[in-house]
């Protein structure tokens, strides 16, 4: 049996099993026809030979009659021998009427081998037409008479050699015919299956990617076609692919682009808030320290002008730096056990020096499901709730303004919170209720002239709440007030939570209780570092004071401070160099010095960076006393260099 893995022209399994399939069937059909035939010739030629035979009896019979009537044995056999001198005859018998054997010969074989023997046996009657002329004469009869019967043998030799001939010849043209049929098979089918190759080859590299190489078309028929579509869609694919490369690379390109102006809005807001916080710092210094002079009424009316002024502005700085953290996606959220209505009462606390000049109720409601102790960020709920109700005081003459916590669902340690703030202000037209959560954009153009803001505050109050989990609505009647509801999910706490002080203002007057401490300050603005140096001395304080990193360090080397404060951005040498040079020398000496960073970066991972960059502690500029004594007394405490009451 054929294998094909041994034929080296045929070198796919496709063409293996065309070309076994043809083969084979051409065989069988080839074998068929074959057979048939040399079948249907031997049949043939022993008939012809049998027909041949039976003619040779019936001529000897004929020319034996009258013989055979006298019985003249000699004569009989003479004809008898005559008759068996064709080399293919085997046996010539002559009998009587009786039976009786009158002459016989019986020639050998010229092969001396066994072969078949045809016979044929011819009756000798006196007259086949009318009988014999005696009988006519003596009966006055036609009626022919029996006189006996030629037996005639002759042997198969010559039929079997013709039909070995032919044998030879019929599976000598069969199998030639089989071998021209199996070339030109495998002719055929190494042309189709090297246009499938080539097809397959194009497809493949279709698939890897490579469009440039083209099927090459030798031929118009089918797999031409084929290869013509192939190689149309190869083209299509290279110009796409070259389009949607050239679309990457400005897409690149693009967001490169993106991210460096991203860069430098985040370097642009940095810069900003450190140019604006610095100045600012010395302004509220400054207020504060006029707080601590006698002034007249109107003096104290100038003075808290200032500081409503100085609030707004770092509330803007605040907006800004909050709506482009929670653009780039930095802006994260904590998650704390506090007490809700402790949060609640503190911001209507801390709103009602807002509304005590307003003919305006500020209510609380909080319904009595509703659990106290929870987990989440209580800073920027109070930061939206402030916003809202701050929205509401701004922009209602008179009434009333609600702020409701209600439960809306509750499974296991999940709880469903709705708030809202409810106010009967102006309200807002139907047309601006879509766009009023657009960064800088304000319901009506002439809000911002007639009450202030940026249009930030609901902006950022609705991405805040978006990023907490939850979903902000807002509903309205122009001239009748508008309702602001924000759902928010939480964890129930199980333990109780610490209540926070309500009357934390009236606190905060006392900033410092504990000893006075000797402070060192580093700030490249002479305002500012008079001013803190002075509000520091209010408190019992000792302030030595250096206008950069390297005076700092000529003070810091006399030793004998408790704390140093150190603005970051300074000359000679910056806040963060002297820190690296001053723990340098703390790791040989074993001393450590409490260092607190001053600086108006407020961005989200400010203080980190600082306390990994060998800070203690942070305190953001403008500088807020009661901040900052707190700061203070953590480092001083945990440096364990000073004891504090309380």
């Amino acid at each position: 049996m054929l294998r094909c893995a041994k034929w080296s022209n045929i070198r796919t399994r496709f063409q293996c099993k065309l070309f076994m399939i043809f083969t084979l069937l051409t065989f069988l059909i080839v074998s068929t026809l074959s057979t048939l035939f040399i079948v249907h010739e031997i049949q043939k030629s022993k008939e012809a030979a049998l027909k041949h035979l039976r003619l040779q009896g019936e001529s000897l019979a004929e020319s034996i009659r009258l013989p055979l009537f006298a019985e003249n044995v000699a004569l009989l056999q003479q004809m008898a021998e005559q008759a068996a001198r064709s080399p293919e005859i085997r046996a010539v018998v002559i009998s009587a009427q009786d039976g009786r054997v009158l002459a016989a010969v019986y020639p050998s074989s010229p092969s001396g081998t066994a072969e078949e023997v045809l016979r044929q046996t011819i009756e000798v009657c006196s007259n086949p037409q009318a009988g014999s002329a005696m009988s006519s004469l003596i009966d006055g009869h036609d009626t022919p008479s029996l006189l006996g019967s030629v037996r005639i043998e002759r042997g198969t030799a010559d039929m079997d050699r013709t039909v070995r001939k032919l044998v030879f010849w019929s599976v000598s043209l069969a199998l030639l015919f089989w071998l021209t049929v199996a070339l030109f098979s495998y002719l055929v089918l190494r042309q189709v299956t090297r246009s499938f190759n080539n097809l397959m080859s194009g497809i493949a590299a279709l698939q890897g990617g490579d469009y440039g190489t083209l099927i090459e078309v030798a031929s118009d028929d089918e797999p031409g076609r084929a290869a013509l579509a192939i190689n149309g869609l190869a083209c299509s694919l290279q110009q796409r692919s070259e389009e949607n490369r050239q679309a990457k690379e400005e897409l690149l390109k693009a967001k490169a682009e993106a991210e460096a102006a991203n860069a430098a809005k985040t370097d642009f807001l940095a810069n900003m808030s450190h140019e604006i916080r610095t100045p600012m710092s010395g302004v509220i210094g400054n207020a504060q320290l006029l707080r601590f002079t006698s002034l007249s009424e109107e003096q104290t009316g100038y003075l808290t002008n200032i500081e409503s002024d100085a609030k707004n502005l770092l509330s803007l700085i605040s907006d800004v730096l909050d709506i482009s953290k929670i653009e780039a996606g930095k802006l994260e959220l904590e998650s704390a056990p506090f007490s809700l209505r402790s949060c609640v009462a503190q911001l209507l606390r801390s709103q009602e020096a807002r509304v005590s000049g307003k003919a305006i109720s500020l209510v609380g409601d909080t319904a009595a499901d509703v659990p106290d102790s929870l987990f989440g960020d209580q800073l920027r709920l109070k930061q939206v709730l402030y916003n809202l109700v701050g929205n509401a005081i701004k922009f209602t003459r008179k009434g009333e303004i609600r702020v409701q916590v209600e439960l809306l669902e509750r499974h296991d340690d999940k709880v469903q919170l709705c708030f809202s703030v409810s106010d009967s202000g102006i309200g807002i037209k139907p047309e601006a209720l879509e766009k009023i959560f657009t960064p800088f954009v304000q319901a009506d153009s002439s809000v911002s002239r007639r009450f202030g803001g940026t249009g930030l505050g609901l902006t950022i109050c609705s991405r805040l709440v978006r990023q907490m989990g939850g979903e902000m609505t807002v509903e309205s009647q122009e001239g009748k007030g508008s309702t602001f509801s924000v759902t928010l999910p939480f964890l129930i706490n199980s333990q109780p939570a610490p209540q926070q002080e309500v009357l934390a203002q009236d606190k905060a007057k006392v900033m410092w209780e504990g000893p006075p401490l000797h402070i060192l300050l580093a700030d490249d603005s002479e305002t500012n570092c008079a001013m803190l140096s002075l509000l520091l001395s209010r408190y019992g304080h000792t302030v030595t004071s250096a206008g950069d990193g390297g005076e700092l360090l000529h003070h810091w080397q006399k030793g004998g401070f408790d704390v140093a404060l150190m603005d970051i951005q300074m000359p000679v040498m910056d806040g963060m160099e002297t820190t690296r040079v001053i723990r340098e020398h703390e790791k040989k000496s074993g001393a450590h010095l409490p260092i607190i960073a001053l600086t108006a970066h407020a961005l989200k991972d400010t203080r980190e960076h600082m306390l990994s960059s060998g800070f203690d502690g942070y305190v953001s500029k403008p500088i807020d006393l009661k901040a900052l004594h707190e700061e203070m007394r953590q480092v001083v405490v945990k440096d364990g260099g000073q004891v504090f009451e309380g």
